[in-house]
């Protein structure tokens, strides 16, 4: 069987120990760089007639290399210091799935800051075949993808802003592209108000014939928002922290009841219009005293 060995042991040169006369080289040929011989062969000693196995040679073998098929599974060591086996080998490949990460950010400009507002990543994939040995692909099986597209993207400002733009079309990239950058530009919204105030009177008429004002009010503030990039309305709101007038109950005064005992509790509007309400109590009687007085001259 063919074996990936995950590193070699330690090799000896007859050169430089002169005490082992006997063994064999060992070289190793590459077949997938048309035969070439690897650097560094190995020396496995041994007294003349003994037998070197495959399985001890695949103890010397490079990290990432197999032994082919169809080579003599055992040699004898001849005595010859000159002898030199060779051994063909091959590259172990692996299949892998590779990606790559295109980023899209994209920021929005308010005058002299910047904030982020959103961030995109495509990834795009291909399967390859991988020379273990030479760290390096040696097949394409699935190329990347032509192109990736990012998702449209809704602008949101913050608070008080529009954006120039306010959905941006997804960029088109390719595995070879770098981070794509877009710059929003913000501008603050233009605001007007004004207050409008409505107002209902309670006039009371006193039996002893004086008036009484008692006069209710709900302030509305009316806010217009307009987009500063196309000057359309944004928002048109009134607001107000009170939008009725209180009830209010009318007893008896001076032993007499008026023409309405209540007024009733009345929700206002922008639009509700200034009133006056009239209670009218029964009004005292004046009696007149006329005497006639004559002087005689």
């Amino acid at each position: 069987d063919e074996v990936i060995v995950p590193s070699s042991a330690p090799t000896s040169d007859p050169t430089s120990d002169p005490s082992q006369e006997n063994q064999v080289e060992i070289k190793f040929q590459d077949r997938d760089n048309n035969g070439e011989v690897l650097n560094d062969p190995i020396y496995i000693p041994g007294a003349p007639g003994t037998k070197v196995t495959m399985d001890e040679i695949k103890k010397h073998l490079p990290a990432n290399l197999i032994i082919c098929d169809g080579q003599d599974s055992e040699f004898i060591i001849d005595g010859n210091l000159n002898q030199s086996i060779s051994i063909f080998v091959r590259h172990a490949t692996e299949v892998r799935d590779e990606t790559k990460k295109v980023e899209q950010i994209i920021y929005g400009n308010y005058g002299t800051t910047r904030e982020e507002l959103n961030r995109q990543v495509v990834t795009f994939t291909r399967k390859v075949k991988y020379d273990l040995y030479t760290n390096r692909v040696i097949e394409i099986i699935e190329d990347w993808q032509p192109s990736l597209t990012f998702n449209d993207y809704t602008v949101v400002p913050k608070d008080g802003y529009s954006s120039e733009q306010t959905v941006l079309q997804g960029s088109t990239v390719n595995n070879d592209s770098g981070t794509v950058t877009i710059n929003v530009q913000m501008q603050q919204n233009k605001v007007t108000t004004e207050d409008k105030e409505i107002t209902r009177t309670i006039i009371v008429y006193l039996p002893d014939g004086t008036t009484k004002e008692i006069k209710q009010t709900v302030k509305f503030t009316h806010t217009v928002t307009i987009n500063p990039w196309t000057n359309d309305v944004i928002n048109d709101e009134w607001t107000t922290g009170n939008n009725k007038f209180e009830g209010r109950e009318f007893g008896e005064v001076d032993g007499v009841m008026p023409d309405k005992t209540s007024v009733d509790e009345m929700t206002v509007t922008p639009d509700t219009k200034n009133s006056v309400v009239e209670i009218r109590y029964p009004q005292n009687k004046t009696e007149i005293d006329k005497r006639t007085v004559t002087r005689t001259i």
